[in-house]
């Protein structure tokens, strides 16, 4: 074969699998704030509406080792005909759609008065910095306060193309119209087939049509919100983890497969140009067998998740 026609094999061999592991890297991760600090690669604020003190910070836990992130607003002396929104939004559109899976852990406070107060995960396949909400497309699940005291209930909403549905509010107000005490909360949201599951603290609340909500790629959006007229009030995140459902691939799944024929060795192209693009293919898989362990090798794993930040970052570095 000629040495152009081998560079080439080789080059297009090269490119898919960067691709590969770049598309993974993008579309699987994790933040649990640990660094003490926004990232700006990974994350930008957003803000929407006036506010007397706003903050969005990555501060310390308080009770557990390590940091989380706290979104924290004073409205008082604020308009009355404006609600006002805060949070984080990833720069990055995310994956989702079948087989995703996603999960956030959060804290409500409780806090002294939760009138008018929100805290949520919105996803939505439109970037702003403002408030998602106002998107034409978005999918919010969170904690909504319930007056005059400390008591909220888990919302879930959805807006497809400019029409919102409410999805699930349990049986409000009908029955316990006075709600819960919400203090931390793990909320887990998985795409299976057609349907869309919606877990709290392991628990499952509620199973939808997944085309009742925007499910390709999307931003998530971390989100407080509250009314004019409220001292500082808070909504904590400690964690966010995006990833897919575990795979039954195994180790070596990827290896040349040997003739079907008993007594022969390993199948052969009839010609040398396919030859050569397998064992180039074969070569490059090798060679990003560690970066890959932690995608296809999951079989014991619910799911995966690649860093996040700067070590997903140095991932496609070194290629």
């Amino acid at each position: 074969m000629a040495i152009g026609a081998r560079r080439a094999h080789l080059s297009v061999a090269g490119l898919l699998a960067a691709l590969w592991v770049a598309s993974a890297a993008a579309s699987t991760w994790s933040d649990d704030f640990s660094s003490g600090r926004l990232d700006p690669a990974w994350w930008q604020r957003t803000s929407d509406g006036d506010f007397r003190i706003k903050s969005v910070e990555v501060v310390p836990s308080g009770a557990d080792a390590g940091f989380r992130l706290r979104i924290e607003a004073d409205t008082r002396g604020t308009r009355d005909d404006t609600f006002k929104h805060l949070g984080i939004a990833s720069r990055y559109a995310i994956p989702l759609g079948p087989g995703a899976r996603m999960q956030i852990r959060m804290d409500c406070g409780p806090p002294a008065n939760g009138s008018h107060l929100a805290g949520s995960i919105v996803l939505s396949p439109h970037a702003t910095t403002g408030d998602p909400g106002a998107t034409a497309d978005w999918l919010s699940i969170g904690y909504v306060g319930i007056p005059p005291g400390r008591n909220a209930r888990l919302l879930v909403i959805a807006r497809v193309k400019g029409v919102v549905r409410t999805l699930f509010e349990g049986v409000w107000p009908d029955a316990n119209r006075q709600g819960r005490l919400v203090e931390r909360a793990k909320i887990d949201v998985a795409w299976r087939g057609t349907s869309l599951e919606i877990r709290e603290n392991g628990r499952l609340v509620h199973t939808v049509a997944a085309a009742d909500a925007p499910c390709g790629s999307a931003h998530v959006y971390l989100q407080f919100a509250s009314h004019s007229h409220f001292p500082a009030r808070a909504v904590h995140f400690d964690s966010v983890r995006v990833g897919r459902e575990a795979t039954t691939r195994r180790r070596g799944a990827f290896r040349r497969r040997r003739s079907a024929t008993p007594g022969r060795g390993r199948s052969h192209a009839p010609r040398e140009e396919a030859t050569m693009a397998r064992n180039c293919h074969a070569r490059f898989r090798r060679r990003f067998v560690e970066q890959r362990k932690s995608v296809s090798e999951c079989v014991d794993q619910p799911w995966h998740a690649i860093p996040f930040g700067q070590d997903a970052v140095d991932s496609r570095r070194r290629l």
